[in-house]
């Protein structure tokens, strides 16, 4: 008789965890589905990706304060991971099912389809004239919403469809955060340094005191997160001219060189081996020595428990960040202090005729929240922004999670006073030599043998300008594409194209041309306006041929928006209005 198998229990198991996580899912859906369906109330979905401590806990507290003023209506928020986050928004939107209020800066490609923006979100623009009814008793009683904003909501406007279509209160700010008795250990006082040269020389004294003590101590902690964000700013600072006069083409300082500083290039309307911007790669290399050896092989979390552990002074920070810092940091007895990132000062030998000044901080993400087209009560969706972002309310709410608050009149808690953004500056616009995913890859291959002290500036300039060329051109073929596939199907606009391009007699030109008009592609309003701006001058531009012009002249394929022009307009006739 043949002996019978022994039961495996883990089999069981694992179909027994099956099933209670279905049944665990159906009930989920059906609790959720009640709440919706099962209700003579005016249901509001809102969906965000911000899972971290304490952020649903603000957004339930600022529900319930709501729903207590108006009874009538039931929000349910419904946070998803960040990694799904995008996915879903897309397969709600394409069925038509998506969430009432979504928080609007994950859609990333998809979202950055101007026509996508108008199609599934409200226009807000016409509210945000009026003045928010919940301020009322506060000093911005009467203050037109969009003038409650300390950054008068400058990120969330829409250049291509000329209109806000999202609503945020919270702002980010980069800073360094040091550690307060480590500083005055080593430095015998707790302020920071104030300029370039102080902070050098602090580093070094670091360094000093590191190997006197036989302590491992490290002036920064940094992963190549951190260091970008550093030569970022720092380069910037030098290179804001380049920027402004040189790349911004279409004068929206929108601070992404792309298309436009590679036509800009193309021109030789700047260097990548200019003075200036050596300058600023040379400043970015000053600080290498002084960060955590292998930070870039490093993730920012590691330089983040460095710091916690007392290896490290100072860290370059993001505000989202510091509230588990602050906590990290009273774990292991110490107090955080904020500054700034000094730059050198007008009087600097090395770099003082480059500095140009700290950038405006007025652009920064907001977390911002939009109405979908699919709502079923856009009235009540916009009246729970107001509610969101009034005074009272966005500073309780900006307190609980630790975040910057942007609404004028309120405070921040106190670890974030240091992060308070900077609204005066220049434009964040800088000169960069990447222009897209192609060339930062090549330029971050190269440029860490140049940080590390293997080869020259001159050398590294050298190296990618050999091979920039090919590789740009597929960054710029793929904007491009992405320009295409924005374009709307109304022949007016597509008729406004066609006369750039035959007023174009040269294919460079005529990138000039299209690419100027990359923030206008959607919209006949957008389009003329550049068209007006701008094509006069390019009718009379670019006429003597050089070797840039001749080097790309049949590389750059255009042929895909040759094929959708029709009906081409007379050419205007006169001088630039």
């Amino acid at each position: 008789m043949a002996r019978e198998k022994p039961i495996n229990w883990l089999s069981y198991l694992g179909i027994g965890l099956v099933v209670a996580s279905y049944i665990g899912a159906i009930v989920n859906t059906f609790t959720i589905g009640k709440e919706i369906v099962w209700t003579n109330k005016k249901v509001i979905r809102i969906c965000h990706w911000q899972l971290e401590s304490g952020f649903r806990e603000a957004v339930t507290g600022t529900i319930a304060a709501y729903e207590k003023l108006h009874p009538d209506v039931k929000i349910i928020q419904i946070p998803i991971t960040d990694k799904a986050y995008r996915q879903f928004l897309i397969t709600q939107l394409i069925g038509g099912t998506a969430p009432d209020l979504i928080e609007f800066g994950q859609l990333g490609a998809y979202g950055a389809l101007d026509n996508v923006t108008a199609r599934y979100f409200y226009p807000l623009g016409q509210y945000l004239k009026q003045p928010n009814e919940y301020n009322v008793g506060t000093n911005l009683e009467g203050v037109p919403w969009v003038h409650t904003f300390k950054h008068e909501l400058e990120y969330n406007w829409d250049p291509n469809n000329l209109d806000y279509y999202s609503i945020g209160i919270t702002g980010v700010s980069q800073r360094l955060a040091y550690n307060k008795q480590l500083m005055k250990a080593i430095t015998g006082k707790e302020t920071p340094p104030q300029t370039f040269r102080e902070f050098i020389a602090f580093c070094k004294g670091v360094q000093h005191y590191a190997d006197s003590t036989k302590q491992k101590i490290y002036p920064i902690a940094a992963a190549r997160y951190q260091f970008e964000g550093i030569a970022s700013d720092l380069g910037g600072a030098l290179t804001r001219t380049i920027g402004l006069d040189s790349i911004d083409r279409n004068y929206n300082a929108d601070g992404d060189p792309g298309i436009e500083g590679f036509t800009s290039w193309v021109e030789g309307k700047f260097s990548f081996a200019s003075e200036r911007a050596k300058a600023a790669s040379e400043l970015s290399k000053e600080i290498v020595p002084f960060l955590e050896p292998g930070f870039m092989a490093r993730d920012r979390q590691d330089a983040a428990f460095s710091f916690a552990q007392q290896r490290a002074v100072i860290i370059p920070t993001w505000s989202w960040d510091m509230n588990s810092q602050v906590g990290q940091a009273k774990e292991s007895g110490f107090d955080i202090g904020i500054m700034r990132f000094p730059l050198p000062d007008s009087t600097d030998a090395v770099y003082g005729k480059y500095v140009e000044g700290y950038a405006a901080e007025s652009k920064s993400f907001d977390m911002p929240f939009a109405v979908c087209r699919f709502s079923q009560h856009p009235d009540i969706a916009i009246d729970f922004l107001r509610f969101y972002s009034s005074q009272k309310v966005a500073e309780t709410f900006c307190k609980k999670i630790g975040w910057l608050c942007t609404v004028r009149g309120t405070e921040n808690i106190d670890f974030m006073q240091g992060f308070e953004p900077s609204y005066k500056g220049y434009p964040n616009v800088g000169s960069s030599m990447t222009f897209g995913n192609e060339t930062d890859n090549l330029s971050f291959q190269l440029r860490w043998e140049y940080f590390s002290g293997k080869t020259t500036f001159d050398s590294y300039v050298n190296s990618y300008s050999s091979k920039f060329l090919p590789v740009a051109l597929k960054d710029c073929n793929s904007s491009l594409m992405t320009l295409r596939n924005s374009l709307p199907s109304a022949a007016q606009t597509i008729s406004h194209l066609s006369l750039l391009h035959e007023i174009s007699a040269d294919t460079a030109q005529e990138a000039k041309v299209l690419l100027r008009l990359q923030n206008s592609v959607d919209g006949y309003a957008g389009y003329w306006a550049s068209l007006q701006a701008f094509s006069y001058d390019f009718m009379n531009a670019m006429t003597q041929d050089n070797e840039r012009t001749r080097a790309i002249k049949n590389e750059l394929q255009y042929k895909m928006f040759r094929d959708d022009f029709v009906n081409v307009p007379p050419a205007p006739q006169g001088g630039k209005p």
